[in-house]
């Protein structure tokens, strides 16, 4: 029960990490979305060569899963870009929703790539959750913002819902640090060609800011690594909505923002589809542990 408390608080931790890495580059201003990308992940890039230098891992995995290395980093990286993009036009709240749906997607490719079931609750959860997206969307057009940042976000969604079915299909063989710097490693390759293209020099405020949101994406990866060391995703995952929660803060507290009231209908059912996931997910190991 200890380590579980343990796992719970670092789950909360990287949570505050995450919400925090968004308010520092929502905060950045005028910088191209692929140069807040290289700035993000060259702290994470170091942080995961320490890890696997510290843990003697592998740096290039096995030779068998190195094609799903890569395409999980490109999809990771596809999706940072356009989690980066959507979060420029809209409230960090809305955004930090959006990105949740993530977990629906990966029930999704799941079913279609990995040939994993997929049953009556979790295509319930998943309806709920649409259901929910529609709450959000519709104060959207009544103040007349454009439905482009809301499909952005979405499709966001669907690549880190793609990258994470990936890295389903590795876990057994690759190291967390190594699918990390993976990660890291290949958003670096895709960024540094439109950095030399068209760089925008930074001022000392802006770097820093870019370098803190680095520091948060490195802080969320260790405390989220570190706390499945503790507990089963099974029984934690949950309270990673928590970001939610240091999102509006941040939101309001930053930037004056908090979503219409209709919205909070939509993040109510998001956040319940996502629990009926967990609930069911967690039945299903615990009975599977019981058996074995």
């Amino acid at each position: 029960m200890y380590n579980k408390f343990k796992g719970i608080i670092l789950i909360i931790l990287s949570a505050l990490f995450f919400a925090a890495m968004n308010g520092f580059i929502k905060e950045v201003k005028g910088i191209p979305l692929g140069e807040k990308v290289f700035y993000r992940n060259i702290m994470l890039f170091v942080v995961s060569i320490v890890i696997i230098i510290k843990n003697k891992s592998s740096f290039l995995g096995h030779k068998g899963s190195r094609i799903q290395l890569v395409l999980r980093g490109a999809f990771g990286t596809l999706g940072i870009l356009a989690g980066f993009y959507a979060l420029q036009h809209m409230i960090l709240p809305n955004e930090t929703m959006f990105a949740d749906l993530n977990i629906f997607f990966i029930i999704i490719f799941s079913f279609i790539f990995l040939k994993e079931r997929v049953n009556v609750i979790q295509v319930t959860a998943i309806v709920i959750a649409f259901i929910g997206v529609l709450f959000i969307i519709k104060p959207s057009a009544k103040y007349h913002m454009s439905l482009i940042p809301v499909i952005v976000a979405i499709i966001s969604a669907v690549l880190s819902g793609g990258a994470y079915t990936i890295i389903r299909g590795i876990r057994s063989k690759e190291k967390p640090e190594t699918i990390v710097f993976f990660l890291a490693l290949v958003s670096l390759i895709f960024t540094v060609p439109s950095m030399i293209i068209h760089y925008v020099p930074l001022t000392t405020h802006q770097l820093i800011l870019l370098m803190l949101s680095g520091v948060c994406i490195a802080g969320a990866e260790v405390c989220a690594t570190k706390a499945y060391t503790y507990a089963p995703g099974k029984e934690i995952s949950v309270f990673g909505y928590t970001e939610m929660i240091f999102s509006m803060i941040i939101s309001f507290v930053f930037f004056g923002a908090l979503p219409k009231p209709m919205q909070y209908i939509g993040y109510i059912l998001i956040i319940l589809g996502g629990l009926i996931v967990f609930l069911y997910d967690r039945k299903v190991y615990r009975t599977n542990k019981l058996q074995n």
